[in-house]
């Protein structure tokens, strides 16, 4: 990304964002204050921030340790206490790209059986691009946990006037992935590159008021030839079947931008459940289906050849112009999903 070498455009993994975070957190400890203020003075505002309100921690905190990481599976672990001897502990569930499946009350039970009864308050970090899922922010909070999202981060790192390596070479990564993600906002089609995509996506699954209605998801796709990024709303049902909908994906790879129309057969059981019989057909009445909706449309709708295997497949697709701005893209999203429902 730089122009010159960062580590953490090396070390990408989510173990080298938990040594990050823990080490960060350590020096937060009252017996650091004097060997670097302003490392200190950071960590305990990363801390500060990370415990919020609704800490039962009367007294300020002096000690900070141990921090440990992958404690019985947990990211990060920290051991606070405060002037009286009181004692507290943060568990941080740390993610860059991977989505959130591991049992975070869990991670509660083992600190309490450990440990004994005790203050014990836990934050879901997310520096990669996401939407949440409905009712995220509420099942987070039932349990304890707090979000803790990249520009959290970023307003704490922001405020660091030192020069320690690590601190700035973290922060100007994610400033970097922060700045690319929002530049689909300021680039014409041609030019989105990987994190302005999941930008554009993110985008559409939250703030777009035209495809609101539709409630797209979006999401990494691997395959044998690297994988693509995906979006994809608007399951339509056309079929006698009640299991098999119609729905649309906007589809990048390095090669292709294109609006798919695609049939999805439901889960994987039932989807063994139709025969290539069976699935031709679903792929006939679907072009039968969009050839009348788009009869006429300046949108030419392309095919390839004939691949009905798998849970989901392409019936047609249509190629995205050059736009210059990404209210053009949306607003073709939009017309083309509304021509499904007429």
């Amino acid at each position: 990304m730089g122009n010159k070498p960062n580590i953490f455009e090396i070390a990408t993994k989510e173990l080298s964002q938990d040594a990050f975070i823990a080490w960060l957190l350590t020096w937060s400890d009252e017996k650091y204050k004097n060997e670097d203020s302003e490392l200190h003075k950071l960590g305990k505002e990363l801390l500060e921030a990370m415990c919020g309100e609704g800490w039962k921690l009367g007294e300020p905190i002096e000690s900070v340790s141990p921090v440990k990481t992958q404690w019985k599976s947990i990211d990060v672990l920290v051991s606070l206490e405060n002037k009286i001897g009181e004692k507290a502990y943060l568990i941080i569930e740390d993610k860059i790209g991977a989505k959130l499946y591991n049992d975070l009350q869990s991670y509660k039970d083992k600190v309490v059986k450990f440990f004994g009864q005790t203050e014990i308050k836990g934050v879901y970090i997310k520096t990669g691009n996401f939407t949440p899922p409905p009712n995220f922010s509420a099942e987070l909070k039932n349990i304890g946990f707090e979000e803790f999202y990249r520009k959290d981060l970023l307003k704490i790192l922001e405020t660091y006037e030192g020069e320690n390596q690590i601190v700035v070479d973290f922060r100007a990564h994610w400033q970097e992935v922060e700045e690319e993600t929002n530049s689909f906002q300021n680039q014409n089609l041609g030019g989105w590159k990987w994190y302005a995509w999941e930008g554009f996506y993110n985008y559409l699954s939250s703030d777009s008021e035209a495809l609101s209605y539709y409630k797209p998801n979006w999401g990494y796709v691997p395959n044998k030839q690297g994988g693509f990024l995906c979006c994809y709303w608007h399951s339509k049902k056309i079929f006698n079947n009640d299991g098999v909908n119609l729905y649309l994906q906007t589809h990048f790879d390095s090669i292709s931008k294109i609006l798919e129309f695609r049939i999805n057969l439901g889960t994987k059981e039932q989807a063994k459940a139709f025969s290539y019989n069976d699935r031709v057909k679903f792929l006939e009445a679907a072009e039968k289906f969009l050839n009348d909706r788009f009869s006429g449309c300046e949108y030419k709708l392309k095919t390839n050849k004939r691949a009905v295997s798998g849970r989901c497949f392409r019936v047609r697709y249509i190629e995205l112009p050059l736009c210059k701005t990404y209210q053009e893209v949306e607003s073709i999203l939009q017309e083309v999903s509304k021509k499904l429902e007429s």
